[in-house]
């Protein structure tokens, strides 16, 4: 067990060299209903244009934690649009009663209707696929050039994995959180179980088991910082946001951040609950201000960020105990 946490330990270490450029910028932010939307006619449609291949590249691991923190709140970054979406030109490429035939027996069968499941059924290849989107282009010429007018619908990632990748390179090139279950069935990921603290212990210990597929979606809990925190520090103490800022992004986390501005646990909570007040999608999606904030934290994580010891934090993050917290 011992080389096992040794392991983890190293990738982890590797893996927390992420950030998008500084460390105050890998964070959480409020759901944003002003994007514009530039999308093309489909059998349904939601959230904002999918997030093109940028700079700087990430390592798999990399993008996985990323992707766990945006979907900490969905209205961040929806890069799920084009997944979950069958756009017209498909439709009528096959024939909406076939595709409405297999829809329906599709979701009596358990299997999810998205583009991947959608192509491997009607055999629809990499190249037909690419001919039917230039129709469109064609017909429409609304953009400069096809390059540019696919770059808003599908990323090269994204096409490789439709034709080529399994289900971990679907997740990671359409931003799904690992808590989503199956991509390609519809098997959701049961929650995190009601547990004793010994038991509490062998599931970390056994989540955490192989290096090669870490629970990202535990540790974005604990490095997630969301961006009504950052505006706080940053309206409160611009020289103290320069200085975390220029921290190793492997000592940015919650706690770090609350210890490094001064922020307390009443300040912590009135924050989130203006930022309820605020905002109509949050009030949309949660009931009451303490429905939103439970969703973020648990007591018990509150309580860890705000006196807790290493140990408190690792227990109440389901972390690893090789896992640096501060």
């Amino acid at each position: 067990m011992l080389c096992l946490k040794k392991q983890i330990s190293i990738l982890l270490a590797g893996l927390l060299a992420v950030s998008l450029a500084a460390c105050g910028q890998t964070s959480v932010s409020e759901p944003d209903s002003s994007q514009p939307e530039s999308i093309p006619a489909s059998s349904s449609t939601s959230g904002t244009d999918p997030i093109p291949d940028s700079e700087p590249v990430m390592t798999p691991d990399q993008r996985a934690l990323q992707i766990e923190i945006w979907n900490l709140d969905p209205g961040v970054c929806d890069t799920h649009k084009y997944y979950t979406t069958i756009l017209d030109p498909f439709i009528e490429y096959v024939g909406a009663d076939r595709f409405e035939e297999w829809k329906q027996q599709a979701e009596k069968d358990g299997v999810l209707v998205n583009i991947r499941t959608f192509v491997d059924h009607f055999e629809i290849d990499r190249d037909t696929f690419l001919d039917i989107l230039k129709s469109t282009y064609e017909a429409e010429k609304i953009y400069p050039s096809f390059e540019a007018y696919l770059e808003t619908l599908y990323t090269n990632d994204q096409l490789d994995a439709v034709f080529d990748g399994d289900e971990e390179d679907l997740r990671l090139a359409f931003g799904f959180s690992q808590t989503e279950g199956s991509m390609l069935r519809n098997e959701p990921a049961p929650p995190i179980p009601s547990m004793t603290p010994e038991e509490r212990e062998n599931w970390i210990e056994k989540v955490w088991s192989d290096p090669d597929h870490p629970p990202f979606y535990l540790l974005a809990r604990y490095k997630a910082i969301r961006l009504v925190f950052l505006d706080l520090a940053e309206q409160s103490s611009p020289s103290l946001m320069q200085t975390w800022k220029e921290l190793d992004e492997e000592h940015c986390n919650i706690r770090t951040f609350v210890d490094h501005f001064g922020i307390d646990r009443d300040t912590f909570i009135k924050t989130l609950q203006d930022s309820y007040e605020l905002s109509p999608e949050l009030q949309e999606r949660y009931p009451t201000v303490q429905d939103y904030i439970n969703d973020l934290y648990t007591e018990e994580q509150l309580d860890a960020i705000f006196g807790g010891d290493e140990k408190d934090l690792r227990f109440a993050f389901y972390l690893p105990e090789d896992y640096p917290v501060l």
